[in-house]
């Protein structure tokens, strides 16, 4: 008989190996990676593994809380998704939590067979069935970095330290040092890229504060985005 658990079991509850299930976006996978030493905290022994779309995995890459990272290929195939599958159903975890909360996320969750499943009140598409607990107090109406952040409080860790830990590597520091060669004063970056339209603001307002933060403030203006956001970089320019 599957034994049933509350947000409070948590608290007491001990894990050896735990999976996050958060693949995407950018942003939201950046305000999750407080979690990652909070969960190291609650659980210093632990495997920890995070599923994460390929095009992400740089972010997470190097994490000295992981594990293991497991790329999730958002246009892959039948095959991959059965790849990924078979890898999270033989990763044998403890813990869980389906940080996305969509259909295919499900999927990935009830996958695992982990005995506690955890997922958010935000859960779509049926999501909220692969999981045996959802946290309370984790609606839309709480912005995203509190909406992760309950799982530590949960889990009995939310007064340690927001840490965000983004790991560079020799070539990093190389690029940045070409790619900011010659600029003297401060520096503001510029991404006026998002993946949905409605969360894109108008170039011409991105213009607007870029030349009053350079006239202004004297601020040296860097435009930054990923290869799908070249064209509208360059549009801004």
């Amino acid at each position: 008989m599957t034994r049933k658990f509350t947000p409070e079991d948590l608290k007491t509850i001990d894990a050896e190996r735990i999976c996050v299930i958060k693949p995407s976006a950018f942003g939201d996978v950046v305000q999750c990676l407080p979690l990652l030493p909070a969960l190291r905290a609650r659980f210093p022994d632990a495997d920890i593994s995070w599923v994460v779309n390929r095009e992400l995995i740089g972010l997470l890459e190097g994490h000295p809380d992981l594990k293991d990272l497991i790329p999730f290929e958002r246009r892959g195939s039948l095959r991959d998704w059965r790849r990924l599958l078979r890898k999270l159903r033989r990763g044998r975890y403890d813990l869980v939590f389906d940080l996305q909360g969509l259909l295919r996320t499900g999927f990935m969750t009830m996958a695992t067979s982990a005995p506690l499943r955890v997922g958010l009140e935000t859960t779509r598409e049926g999501s909220h069935l692969a999981c045996n607990v959802t946290l309370p107090d984790t609606g839309k109406d709480v912005p995203a970095h509190a909406r992760y952040w309950r799982v530590a409080e949960v889990l009995g860790v939310g007064d340690a330290p927001k840490r965000t830990h983004i790991s560079l590597s020799a070539a990093d520091h190389l690029w940045s040092e070409r790619a900011l060669d010659g600029l003297q004063g401060p520096i503001l970056g510029i991404h006026p890229g998002a993946r949905w339209v409605t969360k894109l603001w108008p170039l011409e307002s991105f213009a607007v504060v870029a030349c009053r933060a350079a006239r202004q403030f004297g601020f040296n203006l860097v435009i930054i985005g990923g290869p799908a956001e070249k064209s509208r970089c360059e549009d801004l320019e």
